[in-house]
């Protein structure tokens, strides 16, 4: 009978400890990026999760998870990508905080528990300014226009035609073969940042060449992009676009992506807000 009672006792004391152990509470992540899978590992690569449900919303995916307790104090973000590979994306939790809303059932509209938006780090070059050159744009007869495009050859959509005493004030950002990207004033439509042909303007000596590199991207939801990097800026109306839109990304500034992308205009190239731009 002692024999017995002592077993129990050594059970109870090992599988106690294993029973607390084993609570689970919900957990949503609110990611921007349309991962296949996504889990919680320990240090030691052991899993903590097991997806209960994916909910699109606004561009972000909330992936709620059924978390478990097996005593380790940090919980690990891992991803899968298209071919099946598990990427550790550098991104932890604290336990103690996933549990702080045992008992409930978060939702899209109301998280109770602990939501966090991960970014993982952006691919193209960040600028707080794009150098500027100012230039003056060539006289012409009358009331003669110098054409713009909305990207460096004559393949793209025009951007408008403009006389040159409208225009306030001009700044040449780059060159990009034989058309130049011009921030400009006009009194008409206001600020865009539009290409024109290099030689519609005086003054270009000190203009940098340049050659983009594009980094694939796609718009988190329906948008009307812009002339320039800001709300300061002409909205592009006619090259309104919508969620999923592939993007090329060139850079961003001051929080705005400079991309190229179909539009019902065909290829043109303008700025995005990037909080609206995954990758």
């Amino acid at each position: 009978m002692k024999h017995g009672l002592t077993w129990f006792l050594v059970l109870f004391l090992v599988i106690a400890p294993l029973c607390a152990l084993a609570e689970s509470t919900l957990f949503t992540l609110v990611l921007n990026q349309p991962y296949d899978a996504v889990v919680l590992m320990d240090q030691n690569g052991n899993t903590l999760s097991s997806v209960v449900t994916t909910t699109p919303v606004n561009g972000q995916t909330y992936w709620t998870l059924r978390v478990t307790d097996n005593g380790t104090d940090t919980a690990f973000l891992y991803t899968r990508d298209a071919q099946g590979n598990w990427i550790n994306e550098n991104v932890s939790y604290p336990m103690h905080l996933i549990f702080a809303g045992q008992g409930t059932t978060p939702t899209p509209e109301a998280t109770a528990t602990p939501t966090i938006a991960h970014t993982p780090s952006k691919p193209w070059p960040v600028y707080t300014q794009v150098s500027r050159t100012p230039v003056t744009i060539r006289l012409l007869e009358g009331e003669k226009r110098a054409q713009s495009r909305t990207g460096p050859a004559k393949t793209y959509h025009g951007a408008g035609g403009y006389k040159p005493y409208k225009v306030t004030s001009a700044s040449a950002l780059f060159i990009e073969g034989s058309y130049m990207l011009v921030d400009l004033d006009y009194t008409t439509v206001g600020k865009r940042v539009v290409y024109f042909l290099t030689s519609a303007f005086k003054g270009t000596g000190s203009v940098p060449s340049v050659t983009l590199t594009a980094y694939p991207a796609y718009t988190l939801s329906a948008l009307t992009p812009t002339f320039g990097p800001g709300v300061a800026y002409d909205a592009f109306s006619e090259a309104a676009i919508g969620s999923g839109t592939p993007l090329s990304v060139f850079y961003e500034e001051n929080g705005w992506v400079f991309a190229e992308f179909d539009s019902a205009l065909g290829y043109v190239r303008a700025f995005i807000p990037v909080d609206m731009v995954g990758w």
